[in-house]
């Protein structure tokens, strides 16, 4: 798209504007003139009135300025006839000043006829001479008024035509503005579109341009939607600080200008920010401030999009049964108000909120949905998402082939929209995929990759996840220090961000890795640590994988009736969420059995089943 040209725009209105400022010139030019010779013209009539006789030498003094003044009289008469040189808004307000003018030509004429034929044979005291003396005064009296009236009505139109040029002006000016605005309309529009396709980078571009032409325009109520397509599109590229910097000016314009609609939109991004970088507390206030707004202003729209919000926080805070309470509340409005891309966001979060409660097949059916929407309306960033997650559920029930077609598809859509936090999250997987596959190098270079991209887009919490995969490429018996360095880093980083579920896989990590060193006591309280707070949590499938662990360090240790009940729970869990891994609790529970004897283990089973109903 090319805009206008700041030439372009500078011409708007100009020929008209330079000709007023051109004419104006060369009416104060001849004005100056005529007020000038009005002196003179003053002096000469006070002589008639006064004098009884007027000598030759005061008629000759006469004559000279009458001579004097015909010239530029005569060049104002031209300069107010030709119409067609003259500005088209001076030639209905000239006829006063032409009157006036063509009059003072006209007894100008006549007062030089009557002084050159004055100088003849009879002295001044005659009678003849008399009269011809009253005639000239006769018509310098007209000369007097028609001179008066030309300086005034040349001073009315000089006043009439600055008046002309500043309304002019000011409408080349609105013009400009006008202009300016709808290039900058034209650039925003491009950049939404740009990025609907997933091309953020280029809807960066665009929505730079509108926000520079914005700003020339002066319009800064119109800064606040700009500002916000900026700060949402640099955090999709993983620009999180950037971002916050445009959605925090966003807001105190939209605020200033008490712009509601703008100030929900800002709080709203300003929200999934704070998320993103761990301050959970910054973005509830802003999510609860935004929803406001919204009921108050009954924006449907805004609503569900508030709702949708809260649930990625509440995601986020591993509170599972609030965040799908929210996506729900948002799937209906957006289901009622025919947001289908809305309802396709949505899905993808439930899916996932399914897909981390276990219930993997209701997962599978809302990524299908979204997937059937993200076709409908070309929706290509949330296909990379969608795809994402589904490569996610199949790793996470063992389908390790299965899930590589789809990260890799999500992986190379994100890539290609600019999505870095969203790249990076799906190399994780990949880490975690290949690593699963036996493909340990390519699993240490996606690891590495990981790392780095994580570093760079600040988003901490993605490298506290990214690190917990230390086990998938470090060998544990050849590199248990770097593996538990990497580990107390993840650890770290896990609790200053606030991410519980992170923590409590960095503390099962941990008590995995000293288990395998044979240090069972260092393991078991890592192992209860992680237990707790997957229990608070609501993390089945992690509070599973602990008691598995744990029940197989009362195994290692003969502790065979304390083994039991975390090694059941752990089975009866994973058995019920269909995870593959419920194999190896059984494999567990089987070794137990051919230890302690069938009977006996068909005993304590009935022993620790009757108390955990009891």
């Amino acid at each position: 798209m090319e805009d206008m040209t700041e030439n372009d725009i500078h011409s708007l209105s100009e020929p008209e504007s330079m000709a007023l400022i051109h004419f104006q010139h060369e009416i104060t030019f001849y004005s100056n003139i005529l007020a000038t010779a009005h002196v003179q013209l003053l002096n000469i009539r006070e002589i008639f009135e006064k004098e009884i006789y007027i000598w030759p030498d005061q008629y000759k003094n006469f004559s000279t300025f009458l001579q004097e003044i015909k010239e530029p009289v005569q060049e104002l008469c031209r300069l107010l006839e030709n119409t067609t040189k003259l500005p088209t808004t001076v030639v209905p307000h000239r006829y006063l000043l032409l009157m006036a003018v063509q009059n003072v030509e006209e007894q100008v004429l006549e007062l030089i006829l009557l002084v050159t034929n004055i100088f003849d044979t009879s002295p001044p005291s005659s009678k003849r001479m008399q009269k011809k003396q009253r005639e000239i005064k006769r018509h310098l009296d007209s000369l007097k008024h028609s001179y008066d009236n030309s300086l005034l009505h040349c001073n009315s139109l000089r006043e009439q035509m600055e008046s002309q040029r500043r309304e002019l002006d000011q409408l080349s000016l609105d013009k400009k503005l006008l202009v300016l605005l709808k290039n900058a309309a034209s650039y925003e529009k491009l950049g939404r579109d740009s990025s609907e396709l997933g091309k953020k980078e280029d809807a960066l571009a665009c929505f730079e341009r509108a926000l520079l032409l914005v700003k020339k325009a002066g319009n800064r109520k119109k800064e606040a939607a700009v500002l916000n397509n900026l700060g949402r599109t640099c955090s999709t590229l993983g620009r999180k600080e950037q971002a916050c910097h445009y959605l925090e000016e966003a807001l105190t314009i939209a605020k200033e200008f008490k712009d509601r609609t703008e100030e929900s939109y800002a709080l709203n991004n300003l929200g999934l920010v704070y998320t993103d970088l761990g301050f959970y507390d910054k973005a509830m206030s802003c999510f609860d401030q935004a929803l406001v707004i919204c009921q108050e202003t009954n924006d449907q729209s805004g609503e569900g999009r508030i709702h949708n919000s809260l649930g990625i926080l509440y995601s986020y805070l591993e509170q599972k049964n609030l965040a799908l309470l929210h996506y729900k509340q948002a799937l209906d409005i957006r289901q009622k108000i025919g947001d289908r891309k809305g309802q396709g966001t949505t899905l993808i979060n439930i899916g996932w909120i399914y897909n981390d409660l276990g219930q993997k097949e209701q997962a599978i059916t809302c990524y299908e949905q979204a997937l059937e929407i993200s076709h409908e309306a070309g929706d290509y960033w949330n296909k990379g998402k969608t795809l994402s997650n589904f490569g996610q559920t199949l790793a996470d029930l063992g389908q390790y082939e299965k899930a590589l077609p789809y990260s890799q598809q999500a992986l190379a859509i994100l890539k290609d929209v600019g999505d870095r936090w969203g790249e990076n999250r799906i190399i994780n997987n990949l880490v975690r995929i290949y690593g699963c596959l036996g493909q340990k190098n390519l699993a240490r270079a996606y690891y590495e990759k990981a790392l780095i991209m994580s570093k760079e887009a600040g988003d901490r919490r993605g490298e506290g996840r990214i690190l917990n995969n230390t086990n998938v490429v470090y060998d544990v018996m050849n590199q248990k220090n770097e593996m538990n360095k990497q580990l107390e880093h993840a650890l770290g980083i896990c609790r200053e961000v606030g991410d519980q579920k992170g923590e409590a896989w960095t503390l099962h990590n941990l008590g995995r890795l000293h288990f395998e060193m044979g240090e069972t006591e260092e393991a078991r309280g890592f192992f209860e640590q992680a237990l707790q707070i997957r229990s608070r949590i609501g993390d089945r499938k992690g509070h599973a994988w602990t008691l598995l662990n744990i029940g197989n360090i009362y195994l290692e240790q003969n502790l065979y009736e304390k083994a039991l009940t975390p090694l059941l729970a752990a089975y009866r869990i994973l058995e019920d969420m269909k995870c593959p891994d419920y194999v190896k609790a059984q494999e567990s529970l089987s070794t137990l059995s051919k230890i302690v004897g069938q009977n006996y283990f068909m005993e304590l089973v009935r022993r620790t089943t009757a108390s955990s109903n009891g």
